[in-house]
Formats: C-alpha cells, structure tokens, sequence
C-alpha cells in the first residue's frame, strides 16, 4: 500500500510515517504546491490551511485512494466539512495517537479487519 501524508505537525507526521514504514508501506510527503505519486490512502491533517486542497488532489485521483483525516476532537465543524470535502473518515488527534497503524488500516480497508 501507498500512503500519502499532508501533515506538518511533526509529532503526528513522524507517528504516520514510522506507523506505515513498519506495516511495510510506502510512504510519501504531500505539500499542496507539488504533485504526490499516486495513493492508496491519503492522510490528511484538517488543522492544516490547505488540508482541502490535498481533499481536491486525493478526489481527483484514478483509481480514487481512501481519504483519512485527523483533528481536534473538539472541531466537530471541522469533520463535518471534512465529510462534505469527500473524506472517507476523520478521527481525533488522540484516538489516531493511540494506534495509527490500525486506524490507517481500517481506513484503507473498511470492514476487512476485525473489530478491535
């Protein structure tokens, strides 16, 4: 799998891209100013300005990856938006803390992992 991460938060960069590398994926940065390689998943932190720029490019793809967005548990308006921009899922900063291997995972592939 390819995942592609639009986050400069780097406490939660750096958890992506160990959490993806050590599943075995391979993993790219995404700015919205330059052209990402293809994806399966694109991971998308929505406290980010230009987080629906990165919405647009993911939607735009062909095939069209999974989208996963993370935020502050208190921004309901945030997920709410996020939903209507075409995220597949968007969780809270700290429920993606606390296993983002398997968060990714059940983002990329819904209903194929066993529930937790």
């Amino acid at each position: 799998m390819h995942v592609v991460i639009f986050a400069r938060n780097l406490m939660f960069a750096d958890r992506l891209v160990t959490a993806a590398t050590a599943a075995g994926h391979a993993v790219s940065p995404f700015a919205p100013d330059e052209e990402a390689p293809a994806a399966d998943l694109v991971v998308i932190d929505l406290n980010e300005a230009g987080w629906e720029r990165a919405v647009e490019w993911a939607r735009a793809q062909q095939p069209r990856p999974r989208i996963l967005g993370f935020g502050p548990h208190v921004r309901g308006d945030l997920f709410e938006a996020a939903r209507q921009a075409g995220v597949d899922r968007s969780v809270a900063n700290s429920k993606l803390a606390e296993d983002p291997a398997r968060i990714m995972a059940e983002a990329a592939l819904p209903g194929l992992l066993p529930p937790r």
